[in-house]
């Protein structure tokens, strides 16, 4: 697991301090992403093992996700923003997920929880 939130100043930190090309920013910022849905994916996993009314609440939670960032991504990306960007915005929901997962908290409703629209 990650021991720390990782934000985009971290990264190119990380990318300017070890002499990695700053370009490979992006590329770090997908990994953390891939590491951190991994770990939604384990805690969601436990979750819907207990079975139960929240579970299922969990599930159409799950699916919705699906749906609402796909949206989220084509019109980031149609706004001319940059796949990183778009990588960005999924971290944020994926660590809010995390967070609630970790505290045992009810599914929130709503597109992309409204993470993004704060």
């Amino acid at each position: 697991m990650i021991a720390r939130d990782w934000t985009a100043s971290d990264i190119d930190d990380v990318a300017y301090c070890h002499g990695i090309v700053p370009m490979l920013a992006p590329l770090i910022n997908l990994l953390l992403l891939a590491i951190e849905a991994n770990q939604v994916v384990g805690l969601r996993l436990q979750k819907l093992q207990l079975g139960g009314s929240s579970a299922w609440d969990e599930y159409r939670l799950m699916m919705g996700e699906k749906i609402d960032a796909f949206g989220q991504a084509a019109t980031t990306l149609a706004g001319g923003h940059g796949l990183d960007r778009v990588v960005s915005d999924c971290r944020t929901i994926v660590q809010a997920n995390i967070q609630r997962l970790r505290q045992g908290g009810p599914p929130k409703t709503g597109p992309l929880h409204r993470v993004l629209d704060t």
